[in-house]
């Protein structure tokens, strides 16, 4: 299984290890970056929410005698686990500045189905916990059109160097290879057939280019799955144009983890590199962000408590408060004659309102309306 899980590098936050992976993203930009995921995903839960995996003891292998110091802490129960997961995801995950219509459920095959919005001022800075990379950022292309691009982090560059292997080595490692990837093929296949992922985006503008991604009805779209991911994989490693120079190289695949991802990309989508697409105007935003977010923010606490990620803060009684005396009002002198009287205060001395600093109006934005 090694040798296949070092070629597995490749597909990234996609597979998370999880199997069974099932998820769909729509994305909405206004213009100045902000926006929502809508996100619906179906997955394992696995390390790195459930923490490490245990791993059995080899045959053979003498146990220890001696108590361990702490009790071990009772086994969660599948409800108590599926909140543990869900509450590091909403917890957990960076960039997000509110949550809102979070809903999950336990299926019968043991997977979580997790739903939610979540709201975003740079998505370029959204984690979504446990991925901590960033593969799609949104904004100005610098000039007067937007951007938007998909794209993974690159890896460091691999040491080593081309050597002069010889031919016949080259052959018996790359009949090694193979081999390994064939006996590990059938389980990754049960593990990711059902894999699919779907990516959506919603832009504030008119598309004029793009590359990797099709246009459906108004929006944007990357869609795959598990069998079209492995299946490329099939084609690289039986492809000895492919392979003997990877391999002449003196690189292993997690050494190569960039150059086979591009060759993924070609098999799948037809090219390597980022998918992208530019934006042009006249641009409108989508929805109204500030709106939306701080509706969602301010109940995000009920939410939580609600699905039961959180308990209820309690509520301090307020202290009684000791019956004071009726204040008595001494009488005002009039005023001496010939003395003005004082005039009207705003947060300042008498007779004295404050200023208040007035915008440049050649530096006001033009408000950008909802539709």
């Amino acid at each position: 299984m090694r040798a296949l899980a070092t070629v597995l590098i490749t597909f990234g936050a996609m597979v998370l290890a999880t199997g069974c992976f099932e998820g769909k993203g729509e994305f909405t930009f206004n213009p100045d970056g902000t926006g929502k995921i809508v996100g619906d995903v179906t997955f394992r839960p696995v390390a790195p929410w459930t923490g490490p995996k245990k791993i059995p003891p080899k045959a053979g292998a003498t146990t220890p005698t001696t108590p361990p110091a702490v009790p071990a802490k009772p086994a969660k129960t599948p409800e108590e686990e599926m909140k543990d997961v869900v509450g590091q995801i909403v917890k957990k995950s960076a960039g997000i500045e509110a949550w809102k219509d979070v809903s999950f459920e336990r299926l019968s095959d043991g997977r979580i189905h997790f739903q939610g919005t979540a709201y975003f001022k740079d998505l370029s800075k959204v984690r979504i916990y446990p991925d901590d990379t960033s593969g799609i950022s949104f904004g100005s292309d610098g000039g007067s059109a937007l951007m938007l691009v998909l794209s993974r982090a690159k890896d460091a560059a691999a040491k080593g160097s081309a050597g002069s292997m010889r031919p016949e080595e080259i052959a018996k490692r790359m009949k090694a290879t193979r081999e390994s990837y064939q006996r590990a093929r059938a389980e990754v296949a049960m593990e990711i057939n059902d894999m699919k992922i779907e990516l959506v985006f919603h832009l504030p503008g008119t598309v004029s280019e793009m590359k990797g991604l099709q246009e459906k009805d108004g929006v944007l779209v990357l869609a795959t799955d598990g069998m079209k991911i492995l299946k490329a994989f099939d084609a690289l490693i039986s492809d000895n144009a492919f392979m003997a120079p990877l391999i002449a190289s003196g690189k292993t695949f997690a050494d190569s983890a960039t150059t086979l991802d591009d060759a993924v990309d070609r098999k799948i989508f037809g090219q390597k590199g980022e998918c992208w697409a530019r934006v042009t105007g006249p641009t409108r935003a989508k929805f109204n962000y500030e709106a939306e977010m701080e509706a969602a923010k301010k109940a995000q606490p009920d939410m939580m408590v609600t699905l039961g990620l959180e308990v209820p803060k309690p509520v301090k009684a307020a202290p009684a408060k000791a019956a004071t005396p009726a204040p008595t009002k001494a009488a005002t002198p009039p005023p001496a004659k010939g003395a003005a009287s004082p005039k009207a205060s705003v947060d300042g001395p008498a007779g004295k309102i404050p200023s208040v600093p007035m915008p440049d109006p050649t530096k006001i934005p033009v408000l950008v309306m909802p539709f």
